[in-house]
């Protein structure tokens, strides 16, 4: 049975991690030079704290030593308590580190992408994976059937920042980037020529669209692809392959078959042509 000094001592943790100023007991206990598994053991109530510790605490994290002991006030001095909430809003924007341009607000994304009031409006959010704290990173809806098959109309995609003076090197060929213009925002394959004659050639992987070229000047930002979101569907796809693979087949025959009419037309020709001979 741990005392009552332990107990208070515990809220006081509690408190810490809910606010986020730790994220686990093991960084905690790193924190106050403390063995991890020994307070595990206090976790369990296998044992009491020390004054050492409960000083250690005091010190690092502001804890009110009138709480710990004497039951009175709060888990945390006021300025901590304060310290403690400024910290968790800072972890939450740290987290939700990648700010979504949905369809409805690209318009106004072409003309006000420096406001950061305009910006703080859009939701954010975060993905595990790719450490997404460092850099500054956008997600864009897809619009369109100009980049199928790979990347088709409902996807999200997550992009990274390419800074803007240094397109020239950091834009690199045949990957996929989400282009912001003045007029528009596009997702396209790169040919970069900046280099060469100041332009960005923009290449739709559907072929029934043309490639256009367009002036480094006129690009706005730049966002490499880094992932995409999509939508998910239930739907059984073995008939499809199925499909796919009689279709291939089906391919086959036909080339087969016209090749087997190409000798047969040139069998034809030869012997028209051994008949005239003779005559």
């Amino acid at each position: 049975m741990v005392n009552i000094v332990t107990k208070r001592f515990i809220e006081c943790y509690k408190f810490l991690l809910d606010e986020g100023v730790i994220r686990s007991g093991r960084q905690f206990a790193f924190e106050l030079d403390y063995s991890p598994q020994s307070w595990n053991k206090v976790l369990k109530s296998e044992r009491d704290v020390t004054i050492e510790l409960v000083r250690s605490a005091i010190d690092r994290f502001d804890l009110s030593a009138d709480f710990i002991f004497c039951g009175r006030g709060e888990p945390v001095c006021r300025m901590a308590e304060e310290n403690a909430v400024e910290h968790s809003e800072n972890r939450k924007k740290e987290k939700d580190s990648i700010t979504h341009v949905p369809v409805a607000a690209s318009a106004g994304y072409l003309t006000q992408f420096h406001d950061p009031v305009f910006l703080k409006d859009l939701n954010s959010f975060s993905l595990p994976g790719i450490d997404f704290r460092h850099g500054t990173y956008r997600a864009f809806d897809v619009v369109g059937d100009s980049m199928e098959p790979g990347i088709t109309q409902g996807e999200i995609l997550v992009c990274s920042m390419v800074d803007p003076d240094l397109l020239k090197y950091n834009v690199r060929s045949d990957f996929v980037y989400v282009v912001v213009m003045k007029s528009e925002i596009v997702v396209k394959r790169i040919q970069n020529h900046i280099k060469e004659k100041g332009t960005i050639t923009l290449i739709s992987d559907n072929p029934f669209y043309k490639p256009v070229e367009i002036r480094a000047e006129e690009i706005k930002e730049m966002w490499m692809v880094k992932l995409k979101i999509s939508p998910f569907s239930h739907a059984d796809h073995s008939n499809q392959l199925k499909y796919e693979t009689s279709l291939d087949d089906l391919r086959a025959v036909i080339s087969s078959q016209s090749a087997t009419i190409v000798k047969l037309q040139q069998s034809i020709e030869r012997s028209l042509k051994n008949e005239r001979l003779k005559i």
